[in-house]
């Protein structure tokens, strides 16, 4: 699939918690407490309440992962589905992590929800 439809639902992301970061030169994998896990392809940022990137991992590129670690432990609280195929995730840390659908014909991420899997 490309591109995430704005009408997709994420309600069971609401109050989970992000227990583990993994990551390689090529996936960035984030865990969540209740069986939930997104593995990312392509490109995330890390956004200011007001929307200022202050951090980005894209496949293939080294980066200072300080920024991503400080969701550790900390709970979403709210997702939007811009349309433009990315999907934001509000953390209780009064930050966003940005997932970005970079890729036309190869996945960009991976959404694990118990038994539901979206690819993008």
């Amino acid at each position: 699939m490309y591109g995430l439809d704005p009408s997709t639902r994420f309600d069971e992301l609401i109050g989970l918690r992000l227990i583990q970061i993994a990551f390689s030169m090529f996936q960035l994998i984030l865990h969540l407490k209740d069986d939930a896990s997104i593995s990312i392809h392509g490109v995330c940022r890390v956004l200011t309440e007001d929307g200022t990137v202050v951090a980005e991992w894209k496949a293939e590129e080294l980066c200072d992962l300080r920024d991503f670690a400080a969701f550790l432990d900390h709970h979403i609280i709210e997702y939007l589905v811009p349309g433009d195929g990315s999907l934001r995730l509000h953390f209780d840390n009064e930050r966003w992590l940005e997932i970005l659908d970079r890729y036309q014909q190869f996945e960009s991420y991976v959404i694990n929800i118990g038994r539901r899997v979206i690819v993008v």
